[in-house]
């Protein structure tokens, strides 16, 4: 397994995306940008004894560093998750996710830098059919979108704003019949 497979599992990214790429280097860059400062966040929330909010901010980074396939983060958030609950040491477990947390932020910038360089016509043509698509295919399945995916998904569709409104607020109700239908309206 290379360096990167280890920080980045494009394979079961891309299987969460339905082999969108575009869509799975954009929701890295956001994840980076969201957790860039989580190290010093967690420092001071420590220095707070604010561990309830520590727990929580290692508990969502442990769960869509899964999700989007960020292998040695998601096993590093786990195990500082671990110790947070027992009430053990946790400044080992807290170095070591912030070595692989910086690393993994690394590892994407290298990812985004590689996916810039790809030719448009290497591209699909019409990326908002395809977030239609991808968006139909989830709802049809009950498949969850989580929230971002889904801002992501409805800003490259060619909807109004009131109707992506309409979608995103009816997905957020889970009545995907509902958002099916408006999106069929369209």
């Amino acid at each position: 397994m290379s360096q990167k497979q280890e920080f980045i599992d494009l394979t079961f990214g891309l299987s969460q995306l339905s082999g969108n790429h575009s869509l799975l280097v954009k929701l890295l860059g956001k994840f980076s940008m969201e957790y860039q400062d989580l190290p010093e966040k967690l420092i001071e929330m420590n220095s707070q004894e604010n561990m309830v909010a520590y727990k929580q901010a290692v508990h969502t980074i442990k769960g869509v560093s899964g999700n989007l396939g960020l292998n040695a983060l998601h096993h590093a958030a786990k195990a500082l998750e671990a110790d947070i609950i027992s009430g053990t040491d946790h400044h080992a477990n807290f170095l070591q996710f912030k070595s692989v947390l910086i690393e993994t932020l690394s590892q994407i910038k290298a990812l985004s830098a590689e996916s810039e360089g790809t030719k448009e016509e290497d591209q699909p043509k019409d990326v908002a059919n395809d977030g239609i698509e991808k968006l139909r295919g989830a709802l049809e399945r009950n498949q969850f979108i989580p929230p971002d995916e889904l801002t992501s998904i409805l800003s490259g569709c060619h909807f109004s704003d009131p109707l992506k409104e309409e979608i995103s607020s009816a997905i957020s109700d889970l009545d995907y019949p509902l958002a099916l239908q408006l999106i069929e309206s369209h």
